[in-house]
């Protein structure tokens, strides 16, 4: 059976936060670390905030464009605060 995952990265160096899918998680974080990522290779090193498993894609789609929503954003960004400390930094 295929597995999802639709995750919440985040760049303590940057305060940036990025929202993504994929159905290999590891070789995508690894991509994402590397700056094989053309999109966001500037913010490295990402720090995995939160992820969500399924075995559905369009679930998993509909899941994605969720979190990307403004109110989840909000809420990604506040558990990066206290997952991370001040500004969702760990320095």
């Amino acid at each position: 059976m295929k597995r999802y995952f639709v995750y919440a990265l985040w760049s303590p160096s940057h305060s940036r936060l990025y929202i993504g899918l994929t159905s290999n998680l590891k070789i995508r974080l690894e991509q994402h670390n590397s700056g094989k990522t053309r999109s966001n290779r500037y913010y490295r090193p990402w720090k995995v905030l939160k992820v969500e498993e399924t075995t559905d894609l369009n679930s998993a789609r509909q899941l994605e464009l969720k979190w990307k929503g403004g109110s989840f954003r909000e809420r990604f960004r506040e558990l990066a605060k206290h997952k991370f400390g001040v500004n969702g930094r760990n320095d």
